[in-house]
């Protein structure tokens, strides 16, 4: 470092006698000089009373400047003036002040305002208008989430347990656990679509006492329940238990529409000891409970007994019956 000039002009600032003392008798403009023991000097300039009562401002405070740190990783200055390490680059905790926000994030620009990822994979990012996107393994993760009306179990179910449960309050009056609106204009389009997979039970649902399993509001002219049979599927498979009902209509217009297009069965009802199907009409003029309008060349209606045909009505009214059948009736009209 080169030596000051000797020769040099020099300006020199009064100070006050007595350390730790504001200069006194500033004139305005008039620098004065506080030395600190111990500290750093302060300058001073004087000014008028309508400024300051004292006829002098602070200028610097030498106590207020940062120092470098003293530590080797000491990057973190607190707000008590010491010099703390910062979050090392490969991971560390962020311990705020009680009751205060350990990181807040305000971003008042168009890019993403966080991002956590692992190389090129994204696993959370959260964009400038609040969208969350999520990659599998995140979203597979994830413990529970938290509904209006209710709790969400775990989304991802590894053994015996509930893969999603949902409980509703017992307040909740007229509350949906899980509402899907679908908005596209596509018919292919599907508010939720279950892919299952495996030999269990893509839905499974338990109605309790005085309860409805499924509850359908259809406008008019629109589908309630639509079902696809591919092959020799089934499109709805319906088990009534012991004295119950597998499926309870009550008269619409109509309740239960079936378009089969394939070599499948679209209805297909098992009933074990309850009404496999049973059909309420409270309708005293508009009826009927069932009506079957077959514009094919199928069999309208068939009812048998394994192979055994006992009731086939033909799409033209052919009425064929099993010699069973016959007999019942002779007997009962007294034939």
């Amino acid at each position: 470092m080169a030596a000051l000039d000797p020769a040099r002009r020099k300006i020199r600032i009064p100070r006050s006698l007595t350390p730790n003392e504001a200069p006194i008798g500033l004139l305005e403009g008039e620098l004065g000089v506080e030395l600190a023991n111990p500290g750093a000097p302060r300058l001073w300039v004087g000014v008028p009373s309508s400024v300051d009562a004292s006829l002098r401002r602070i200028v610097a405070d030498g106590s207020l400047y940062i120092a470098n740190p003293d530590t080797a990783g000491n990057f973190l200055r607190t707000n008590t003036g010491t010099w703390v390490a910062g979050l090392p680059l490969t991971g560390g905790m962020l311990t705020p002040v009680p009751n205060d926000i350990g990181l807040d994030i305000n971003n008042i620009g168009t890019g993403n305002s966080l991002v956590v990822r692992a190389g090129a994979t994204n696993h959370l990012v959260m964009g400038a208008n609040g969208n969350i996107t999520l990659s599998n393994a995140a979203r597979d993760s994830l413990p529970f989430l938290q509904l209006g009306g209710g709790t969400l179990g775990a989304l991802n179910d590894a053994g015996a347990g509930t893969g999603l449960a949902l409980t509703i309050s017992a307040s909740a009056a007229f509350s949906r656990g899980i509402r899907l609106v679908n908005i596209s204009t596509a018919n292919t389009s599907a508010a939720l679509h279950i892919d299952n997979n495996s030999p269990g039970r893509g839905v499974e649902i338990m109605a309790r006492a005085g309860g409805r399993g499924v509850f359908v509001d259809v406008p008019a002219t629109a589908f309630g329940v639509e079902t696809i049979c591919r092959a020799t599927g089934t499109g709805v498979y319906v088990t009534g238990g012991a004295a119950g009902r597998g499926i309870h209509v009550l008269d619409g217009s109509p309740c239960v529409s079936i378009n089969q297009t394939g070599a499948g069965q679209c209805f297909n009802v098992f009933n074990r000891a309850g009404v496999g199907f049973y059909i309420e009409n409270f309708a005293a003029a508009i009826g009927p409970a069932v009506d079957i309008n077959n514009n094919g060349t199928q069999d309208s209606l068939r009812i048998r007994n394994g192979a055994t045909n006992h009731l086939v009505i033909a799409a033209d009214g052919t009425i064929t019956l099993s010699p069973q059948a016959i007999a019942s009736l002779q007997a009962a009209l007294g034939i």
